[in-house]
């Protein structure tokens, strides 16, 4: 195999920084500043990953994207949110989507105030597209449907995370739960819960495992395929790439 000392390598130094991240939070576990740095981190290394992967064939949001669909093993990835879109139903009142806003607002007004709801409760895009008379296009809130999906929610965190440095939403991470979850949440002087908030959080233990796991099947991928781990990129003494030169 050609390339295979690189694709160790490259790999390598991915897998060992997911070692120090995960390291960030000794000692320091119950620190929400640390987790928000550790999830910064783990997000852009998924982003570098997909450079690795697809260059710039293609947008940052569809390159994302398509690397967690591709290596990410994540089933509920594509399911839509619930609450999402309930709130983007409300935003766009088109008639043609009275029977899809009747199903959804239905079962978002199903869950139980208080209880932990995980994704497995979400849509899956059939549910949307059996509800939308033929020939409607698939769009939301002038969004398209997939928009409202999980994949395209934790490319929204990411945004947050490596260009304001914060996360969505008022999530609490509960430290029994490593994957994916809503919990409701109401104001203080709410209480009744009848303005209640149902917050998704992506937590901290999730995001490792899913990296993990992108990490172990990428590496698979360019073993199967031989591939340069270093064919989009160059190294070198200068900051403008073509003053470096390229990968061979």
């Amino acid at each position: 195999m050609k390339h295979e000392k690189r694709i160790d390598d490259h790999m390598r130094y991915f897998a060992n920084k997911i070692e120090d991240i995960t390291d960030l939070a000794k000692g320091n576990s119950a620190n929400t500043s640390v987790h928000t740095f550790q999830k910064l981190l783990l997000v852009s290394l998924l982003d570098a990953l997909s450079m690795t992967r697809f260059g710039n064939k293609m947008g940052n949001r569809e390159r994302f994207i398509a690397f967690m669909e591709q290596f990410g093993n994540w089933g509920e990835g594509k399911r839509l949110s619930i609450p999402h879109l309930s709130i983007a139903l409300v935003l766009d009142r088109s008639s043609d989507l009275k029977d899809l806003r009747d199903y959804v607002w239905g079962r978002w007004g199903s869950w139980k105030k208080g209880r932990i709801v995980f994704l497995d409760q979400d849509l899956e895009l059939a549910d949307f597209t059996s509800k939308i008379p033929q020939g409607v296009a698939a769009t939301i809130d002038e969004q398209p449907i997939e928009r409202y999906n999980h994949y395209n929610l934790l490319y929204k965190m990411r945004n947050a995370l490596i260009h304001e440095l914060r996360q969505l939403g008022y999530g609490m991470e509960f430290a029994e739960y490593e994957v994916p979850y809503y919990h409701s949440m109401s104001k203080i002087d709410d209480l009744e819960g009848e303005d209640a908030t149902w917050e998704l959080v992506y937590p901290l233990g999730f995001l490792v495992s899913l990296t993990k796991t992108a990490v172990g099947n990428f590496e698979k991928h360019l073993k199967e395929t031989d591939s340069n781990p270093d064919e989009h990129f160059r190294f070198g003494t200068y900051y403008f790439n073509k003053m470096n030169p390229k990968s061979l």
